[in-house]
């Protein structure tokens, strides 16, 4: 999930394999793309200058989709061998990097719709989140092997193994975008900040959730952080002090699989299980130390009929 730009749309997708459109004001539908894949959409990023959505899948592909012209741009068949987990994206929006069940990393250039080079066994296990630094000379990695990875995104070399970096399997991983810290969330339910420069842990936000930390997000000035987690709880963070400062219980009626925050703080996306995505109204200058405040009441929520998802609902705002 990520929230871009004039916030005008949400696109999110969907486990009948397609990828939609909707509006933020009607709150209305503006496109399917039916059978955007043959099986689950596992991961879903839309490039920074908001021209593209790349969506990863079980089917082992890899798919661009152009969002004015409302088309499939491109394919890149057999993308991997086994499923693919995680997508980012580079923030000039020329390279796609892409982990799987395969255990291995690979680089993508969207102009010209090739193949850049790979990382064949980056991780002992599945690979399960990505994040790129903001000047896009970073790239981390986390997986069901416990740990993080740190590579060079030119050379595409390891400068830094995180070994059991947690107790569980690596869920999430986020850099902020003064690329000083590295937090990840795990099935071990805790938080953990990570300096960039050191390698060394700064703080850990011990049993953050009751349960597996599925998703993080920062606010644009890396202030504060919002999780999302198997508990069906909300949790906003303040990095600074190293404090939680707002829960939202029982967000959703499942356990909620993605998060994202819009760039101008305003707005917190959450999607779940039950097949439901929720908007949410985020005052963080309501918020003061040692206060617990809640997020606002939700402003709509746009519901499916409901279903088990073995896979990731994931939603965007561009």
């Amino acid at each position: 999930m990520c929230i871009r730009d004039s916030n005008k749309y949400i696109i999110s997708a969907e486990d009948d394999y397609s990828i939609k459109i909707w509006d933020l004001q009607s709150k209305n539908l503006v496109h399917t793309f039916e059978k955007a894949h043959s099986y689950w959409i596992r991961a879903l990023k839309v490039t920074p200058d908001s021209k593209y959505i790349v969506s990863g899948s079980n089917d082992k592909t890899i798919k661009i989709w152009d969002i004015e012209g409302k088309k499939l741009e491109h394919t890149f068949n057999d993308a991997h061998r086994e499923y693919i987990y995680a997508l980012a994206i580079t923030s000039d929006s020329k390279q796609i990097v892409s982990g799987s069940m395969d255990f291995s990393i690979k680089f993508w250039d969207i102009q010209n719709k090739s193949k850049i080079t790979e990382i064949e066994k980056a991780h002992d296990d599945i690979i399960t989140s990505l994040a790129i630094s903001s000047d896009n000379k970073y790239l981390v990695s986390g997986s069901l092997d416990l740990s993080l990875k740190l590579w060079d995104m030119e050379s595409k070399q390891q400068l830094h193994h995180f070994q059991n970096a947690h107790n569980g399997w690596v869920r999430s991983v986020i850099i902020t975008s003064d690329t000083k810290f590295i937090i990840s969330g795990s099935q071990d339910k805790c938080i953990k900040i990570w300096s960039f420069e050191s390698k060394q842990l700064v703080h850990a936000f011990e049993g953050a959730h009751k349960d597996l930390v599925l998703a993080l997000a920062l606010t644009a000035d890396n202030k504060y952080l919002i999780s999302a987690s198997i508990d069906k709880t909300i949790k906003i963070w303040d990095i600074q002090n190293k404090q939680l400062v707002s829960t939202q219980e029982n967000a959703h009626d499942d356990k909620i699989l993605s998060v994202s925050i819009s760039q101008d703080n305003k707005y917190v996306v959450t999607s779940s299980a039950e097949g439901s995505f929720k908007l949410w109204s985020l005052n963080l200058s309501q918020i003061t130390p040692n206060q617990q405040q809640k997020l606002q009441q939700m402003l709509f929520e746009l519901e499916e009929q409901e279903k088990e998802l073995d896979t990731l609902l994931e939603l965007m705002m561009i």
